[in-house]
């Protein structure tokens, strides 16, 4: 495989119908760059395109705020798995568009997705920006089930989330029974 002058990919094998490791090297290059010309480039010329491709372009237009560009990619996507939906979520999140964050969030659980506490941060979050502390306890109430409560990114958004919605004595007792805070 090379590239051209054009930033093109030439494959130099005739294996060009699998997704090349490579490719999916340069193409998170690109992602950790914040290139999304250069990241769409490769990714548009890729003849099939995995998970992994797909899930780091959620990831990069989320974060640069083409988050409608994002969620086109997701529904275009054959196959997800929690990290396409945790990157949409975020990148809703992350972009001030709280609501779709939570829509989101009760999709993927009503498609029997598998939280982690990536996508649960995201849903705290955004249920501190909408101010419905109602919803963020549930969500609590699901971490404990789920056995994540001690993960310190998790416990900071439980603790910002109580705290922000005047629900002070629940941030100090959680604070107080915290042992990983940083």
């Amino acid at each position: 495989m090379q590239m051209t002058s054009e930033s093109s990919i030439v494959s130099n094998d005739s294996t060009c119908g699998k997704v090349d490791p490579i490719t999916n090297s340069i193409l998170e290059g690109y992602v950790q760059k914040g290139d999304v010309e250069e990241a769409r480039l490769i990714f548009d010329q890729m003849p099939e395109r995995n998970i992994i491709a797909s899930n780091s372009m959620i990831v990069l237009l989320g974060k640069m705020g083409q988050v409608m560009e994002a969620w086109k990619l997701f529904n275009e996507m054959d196959e997800k798995d929690m990290v396409s939906w945790s990157a949409l979520i975020s990148g809703y999140e992350q972009n001030g568009m709280y609501e779709e964050a939570l829509v989101m969030f009760i999709e993927m659980n009503a498609n029997g997705m598998r939280l982690d506490e990536v996508v649960v941060v995201s849903v705290l979050s955004a249920c501190t920006h909408l101010s419905i502390v109602k919803i963020g306890k549930m969500i609590h109430g699901l971490v404990i089930r789920m056995g994540i409560e001690s993960y310190v990114n998790l416990q900071n958004a439980l603790i910002h989330m109580y705290s922000g919605s005047g629900e002070i004595m629940d941030a100090e007792k959680l604070f107080n029974g915290s042992h990983n805070l940083d």
